[in-house]
């Protein structure tokens, strides 16, 4: 049964060519340095094979709905300017994106267990970009030995269900959960 308390963002187009934009810098930026796991499938298993770039789309559309919902400023500039050191994807936050509606957070042991990660499902048709912004988790909280998921050889990680995470309106833009 699907939950009644996801958020919907609707893309100007605009805002959808902003994000595509910036999935495809990222994609070739991943293809130059080698970076065989950003622009090749993972696992040829996982829920989602893919070349890397639809990745790369789904994620940036998804950080830009995410930036737009709580009002904070989308810099998707973040490889690591500052320093060196990667920033978040939309203010303090993670984003983790899936085209399946059904589908499952996706955690890894390298997550930060103080991280908030958000997880959304994008779903591009009839010339709109919707990305549903189904709900929100402190990695610790996810990243438990009985959640784990070793069926997957080479990307195993924490399978964590919608209905596990906590509501976008709970989120608070300024980082501090509740």
């Amino acid at each position: 049964m699907p939950r009644e308390d996801i958020v919907e963002v609707v893309l100007a187009p605009h805002e959808a060519r902003i994000a595509v934009t910036e999935a495809m810098s990222r994609w070739l930026r991943a293809v130059w340095k080698g970076y065989k796991g950003y622009y090749q499938p993972e696992c040829p298993r996982c829920e989602e094979p893919s070349t890397g770039a639809d990745s790369h789309v789904k994620g940036t559309l998804s950080e830009m709905a995410l930036s737009k919902q709580l009002g904070i400023y989308w810099d998707p500039g973040h490889e690591g300017i500052n320093g060196g050191k990667p920033t978040r994807d939309v203010g303090p936050y993670q984003v983790r994106s899936t085209c399946r509606h059904g589908g499952h957070l996706r955690l890894y042991d390298s997550d930060e267990k103080d991280q908030v990660t958000v997880f959304a499902v994008v779903d591009v048709s009839e010339k709109q970009f919707l990305v549903r912004l189904i709900g929100w988790i402190l990695n610790g909280d996810g990243i438990l030995e009985d959640r784990k998921d070793l069926k997957r050889k080479g990307c195993e990680g924490y399978w964590i269900p919608q209905s596990m995470l906590k509501t976008i309106e709970t989120l608070n833009p300024a980082g501090v959960s509740p």
